[in-house]
């Protein structure tokens, strides 16, 4: 809506230049100058919020697909727990539950504060669950059984690590800044030219406010309407109910 806003007063202040153009005689060619100096600025916007759309898509897709891995690891980790002794894997699927339900949370996060401290809460347990786990298979770690056991669950780890990293990655704030001040200057250009149009120039305003909303809604994970799926981990988490 501020983006809205600040394009629709660049549009009125490069009206009230046009105006003043024409109370002043200024020469008629200068229109002709005007009109190509907009087609430039808007296809340089137009390309701009195309690049921009496409880099916040793949961060939006690369976080899809790390939840999926991390569930895929989770499911392999929790089938190799079969391997331990009766009390060994009771204690293992228990620690397991607990760090899944975690790792949602840390997924369905509406907040920053909400985020850090489900992933504070999945680090304690991911310990607890690494420090049972390299219990459970020291005693036979001259044997190939540990490794059947450590590498998904490390795999699993190294996931979540990659979840944190790929959160944290957005879209360079110079990116949008030069957005906005393209935006600025084509809504300028726009009302010096076509001022006299509010309705159709509005309707163009509101589709580039919404499709850099969009952008900005692929760009965070922890906010907006666009969020990351975490189907994957709940649908791990109900398949572990009676087990």
């Amino acid at each position: 809506m501020f983006l809205l806003a600040v394009m629709l007063i660049a549009r009125e202040l490069g009206y009230a230049l046009e105006r003043r153009r024409r109370q002043r005689a200024d020469p008629v060619d200068d229109g002709t100058k005007a009109e190509f100096a907009l087609s430039a600025v808007l296809g340089l916007l137009a390309l701009l919020i195309g690049f921009t759309f496409s880099l916040a898509l793949a961060r939006y897709e690369t976080r899809r697909e790390l939840v999926v891995s991390e569930a895929n690891a989770m499911g392999t980790t929790w089938l190799r727990f079969d391997l331990l002794a009766p009390d060994q894997r009771d204690r293992a699927r228990a620690l397991m539950k607990q760090y899944a339900s975690a790792r949602l949370a840390y997924g369905l996060a509406a907040n920053m504060e909400d985020m850090v401290a489900a992933s504070h809460r999945a680090d304690d347990v991911q310990a607890q669950l690494w420090t049972e786990i390299v219990a459970s298979v020291s005693p036979l770690k001259s044997t190939a059984f540990p490794q059947l056991l450590l590498a998904p669950a490390n795999e699993m780890i190294d996931i979540a690590g990659e979840r944190t990293a790929a959160a944290e990655a957005h879209v360079p704030a110079r990116l949008f800044g030069t957005l906005a001040l393209y935006a600025f200057v084509a809504a300028g250009l726009t009302g010096y030219l076509r001022g006299r149009f509010r309705t159709a120039t509005s309707l163009v305003f509101i589709l580039v406010a919404l499709a850099l909303g969009l952008v900005a809604d692929l760009d965070n994970s922890n906010k907006g309407l666009v969020r990351v799926p975490q189907e994957p981990i709940a649908a791990f988490l109900r398949s572990t109910d009676g087990s």
